[in-house]
């Protein structure tokens, strides 16, 4: 699976997203989940008894649940991940498609995308957590794949280097999504959101 593949190892994704801990295992989980929900920030988001909903369906401590929710709020307030998930971020993408075609494009955005596709002799298999699509006439003609990690980074230096533990994992996902969406890979860009701080890194191929 793609997200066994930071640095060219295979680790399990529960290891690879969390620090060690039934509680901040968890917790993380359920961010993830959370953010699942999210389409575009600046529009409509879950409400608390709809997050509450979906941490009972993952059978989630009350404590545990509770300080997620928490977690999630402080997270989706902070600027940096409001302006990472809005569709005003996309706004330069849209017009430089559209001076090279007159056709009307579409914005769209798919949470927990599942992703099957022949790389070589393999087969690539797993879920990218937000694929954002720029689409004409129903066609894609460029796409973004976002990666939610929830490490803590104290430093730009720690950023850099968590930037290569999960680039293997992001190609990955890039070629996979070339060939299900029939899409060139240059006009797939790939990037980290780290949601403890809501910093995005941009993952160059």
């Amino acid at each position: 699976r793609p997200s066994q593949l930071e640095r060219g190892g295979c680790v399990l994704m529960t290891d690879q997203l969390n620090p060690p801990g039934q509680a901040a295992r968890q917790r993380g989980s359920l961010v993830h989940a959370f953010l699942e929900q999210v389409k575009w920030i600046d529009e409509e988001l879950p409400t608390v008894d709809q997050l509450v909903a979906i941490g009972q369906s993952l059978d989630a401590n009350a404590d545990h649940l509770r300080s997620a929710i928490d977690s999630y709020q402080e997270m989706i307030s902070q600027r940096s991940l409001r302006e990472t998930l809005s569709r005003a971020r996309y706004r330069e993408w849209i017009e430089r498609f559209t001076s090279a075609g007159r056709n009307e494009l579409q914005l769209d955005v798919r949470t927990e995308q599942r992703l099957t596709a022949r790389d070589g002799d393999d087969w690539l298999s797993g879920s990218i957590d937000r694929l954002v699509l720029l689409r004409r006439a129903g066609r894609p003609v460029a796409a973004e794949i976002l990666d939610f990690k929830t490490d803590a980074l104290p430093d730009k230096a720690s950023m850099a280097e968590r930037v290569e533990h999960y680039r293997p994992q992001l190609d990955a996902y890039r070629r996979g999504a070339s060939r299900m969406l029939r899409l060139d890979p240059q006009q797939i860009t790939t990037g980290l959101i780290f949601v403890p701080s809501g910093e995005l890194a941009m993952v160059s191929t």
